[in-house]
C-alpha cells in the first residue's frame, strides 16, 4: 500500500467476492476506508534486515522497505511462476534482491526461504520480516528452529479479516504460550516464536 497525499495505492488478487467488487469499480467510484488498523513491522534500531515474501504477501513488505530508506533490505521474493511476478520495481529498492518460483520460469527455481537460508550465515542480518501464505511460514519457523537461529524473526499474517476491530474474531490463531490473539487487532504482525504457525 502507498499513501500520497489524499490518494491510495492498494495492491490485492482477486480471490473472491470482496476482492471481485473492488476490481469491478470503475474510475471516480469512491470507497469508505477505515485506516490504519492493527500494527506493523516495528524495525527500530535495526540496519539490516532480510526480507522473506511469497506470493501477494510481498505486497505488505513493498510498503515497509518504502517506508524505511535508512535500512539495508535483503529481499527474497518467491512466486508461483512467472505470470505471478509482480512489482519488481519497488523490490529492486532493496539492497538486494532474489527472486525465485516454484517451476524456474523466472529467476531462481524454488522458493524465497530456502534462498535466504541458502545465505543467511554470509548475510547475517540483525532482523528477519516475512509475510507470506501460511504454509511458508511455518516451514520457515520449523527451519529456523532447525538451525539454531538467535535472529529476531517478525511475520505479518494473512488471516480473513470479518470485522478489523477484533469484535467478530474470524481471524483468531494461536499463541505458542497458549490462548488466542486477533490477527487484525493484536497483529497482523508478530514474532515468529509466539503464535503456531
Amino acid at each position: 500500500m502507498k499513501a500520497e497525499g489524499r490518494d491510495i495505492t492498494l495492491c490485492y488478487q482477486v480471490k473472491g467476492t470482496g476482492t471481485q467488487n473492488l476490481a469491478n469499480l470503475k474510475a471516480g467510484q469512491t470507497l469508505k476506508v477505515l485506516l490504519p488498523l492493527g500494527n506493523g513491522f516495528a524495525l527500530k534500531g535495526y540496519k539490516k534486515i532480510a526480507v522473506i515474501g511469497g506470493g501477494v504477501g510481498i505486497f505488505p513488505l513493498i510498503a515497509t522497505i518504502r517506508a524505511n530508506p535508512e535500512i539495508d533490505f535483503y529481499t527474497y521474493a518467491g512466486f508461483r511462476n512467472k505470470a505471478a511476478v509482480c512489482l519488481l520495481d519497488e523490490l529492486k529498492k532493496s539492497k538486494s534482491l532474489t527472486v525465485t518460483t516454484d517451476d524456474g520460469s523466472y529467476g531462481e527455481k524454488g522458493n524465497a526461504v530456502s534462498a535466504y537460508l541458502a545465505d543467511a550465515d554470509k548475510l547475517k542480518p540483525d532482523c528477519i520480516i516475512a509475510c507470506g501464505p501460511p504454509i511458508m511460514l511455518k516451514i520457515l519457523k520449523q527451519r529456523l528452529e532447525e538451525c539454531g537461529n538467535k535472529i529476531p524473526c517478525l511475520v505479518s499474517l494473512e488471516e480473513r479479516m470479518g470485522c478489523g476491530i477484533g469484535a467478530c474474531l474470524v481471524c483468531v490463531c494461536k499463541k505458542s504460550a497458549g490462548g488466542n490473539t486477533r490477527v487484525c487487532k493484536d497483529g497482523p504482525v508478530f514474532d515468529i516464536n509466539a503464535v503456531e504457525l
